[in-house]
């Protein structure tokens, strides 16, 4: 988890909110709740007004103010599951978190395309999500609308490097 909270920092800008693990979830912006069992979970997300599907082996709940900053996020990946596949799904929805709403049906690679071996598998994120990451976070603003994203792509894609 270390070495991801690092890639995403370095993708996203520290400057920006850097993410760091944390017990105290007053100081978080994200609250990681993987520990729970789903019924602690449910309990927690009830607390924040989202919901914990029966089925779900991992989730997560973003709040986001009016101007589109994410406020909190709860994020939820069951114990239950083999270390390798909870971590992958633990990955997915820290990028639903950071603002990633859909899923990937063309890099099959990525953590977020379901039905893949990397969905279930994946260690760390791929260099499609981290240029993905930084370009949200560098170089576009909530509610930024589809032309300004276009826009940011053409100009920035290309010279983005991930180490």
């Amino acid at each position: 988890i270390e070495k991801t909270i690092k890639d995403i920092n370095r993708a996203i800008g520290y400057g920006t909110f850097p993410l760091a693990t944390i017990n105290d979830k007053k100081e978080a912006s994200i609250i990681v709740i993987s520990e729970k069992t789903k019924r602690e979970a449910r309990a927690e997300f009830a607390k924040a007004d989202c919901r914990l599907h029966e089925e779900a082996e991992g989730t997560s709940c973003i709040g986001y103010s009016s101007k589109g900053v994410i406020l909190e996020s709860h994020i939820w990946a069951s114990k239950a599951l083999p270390a390798s596949e909870w971590r992958a799904t633990l990955l997915h929805e820290v990028l639903h978190a950071l603002g990633f709403q859909g899923h990937s049906y063309v890099a099959l690679d990525s953590v977020m395309s379901f039905g893949t071996p990397s969905y279930k598998t994946a260690a760390r994120l791929n260099a499609l999500e981290l240029k993905t990451l930084f370009l949200l976070y560098r170089h576009l603003k909530p509610f930024d609308r589809e032309a300004r994203v276009r826009a940011a792509f053409d100009k920035h894609w290309g010279d983005i490097e991930i180490p």
